[in-house]
């Protein structure tokens, strides 16, 4: 996983207490209901994963560690597999035109202004 961006998560918007268990079977994400209820003891061990700053690369172990809670990106025995991916990606990108390698970000800032819009509007046009 490549983070792009500055690593920072979105900030905590903290709900009463007595919501949890009404908006924990309703919400979405995990990542949801960790910003919503950051301190709830029942989230405690996923919370940093969701509110710390994120590193510049991850790499996980998903068929022995499918919730993706060892992060093995600096770990040396899996550098070759990081560099293996790093270069599928790149490659991948620089066919797809991906201003994130090409370095054309003013398109890039453009459509993510565009979806945080759309987003706001409910998707509405």
């Amino acid at each position: 996983i490549v983070n792009y961006g500055d690593g920072w998560p979105r900030e905590p918007r903290p709900k009463p207490p007595e919501r949890y268990e009404a908006d924990a079977k309703t919400m979405r994400s995990p990542e949801a209901l960790v910003i919503a209820y950051p301190d709830h003891p029942d989230l405690a061990r996923i919370a940093p994963f969701i509110l710390e700053k994120r590193p510049p690369e991850d790499l996980y172990d998903l068929k022995n560690d499918p919730w993706q809670l060892k992060d093995l990106a600096k770990d040396p025995a899996h550098a070759e597999t990081k560099a293996r991916l790093k270069a599928q990606l790149e490659d991948y990108q620089r066919e797809t035109g991906d201003p994130r390698i090409t370095g054309d970000m003013d398109i890039f800032k453009a459509t993510r202004e565009l979806v945080i819009k759309r987003k706001k509007s409910n998707y509405a046009f």
